[in-house]
């Protein structure tokens, strides 16, 4: 999984016509499966693997499979929720925040 999660930040990093929807400050967001947790960081300036335990504004947590349908943008993330096949902790700004840059970021 961290795979995909570093080839998704890639592609964002890439995809300058997203940074728009990315607001000026930091947002940490958690994505976490059965096996492993990984946290980033999405800025304006910057979209990155952080290793701090910090507080996430916003947690996606599920096992392999559905993270993978997340990040590569073949389901939405309130999709998967209503599925109950991931949940999710955070506001409605920053859970729309990463669901709209999930599925505008397919790969």
């Amino acid at each position: 999984m961290k795979e995909k999660v570093l080839s998704w930040l890639d592609r964002l990093e890439d995809r300058t016509d997203l940074h728009l929807l990315i607001p000026p400050y930091q947002t940490i967001v958690s994505i976490e499966s059965d096996e492993e947790k990984i946290n980033f960081i999405l800025a304006k300036d910057k979209c990155e693997k952080v290793e701090s335990e910090t507080e996430p504004d916003v947690s996606v947590r599920g096992n392999a499979q559905s993270i993978q349908k997340l990040l590569a943008g073949t389901e939405m993330l309130q999709t998967l929720f209503k599925q109950r096949e991931i949940s999710i902790k955070g506001t409605y700004r920053t859970v729309l925040l990463l669901e709209s840059l999930c599925w505008l970021n397919k790969s």
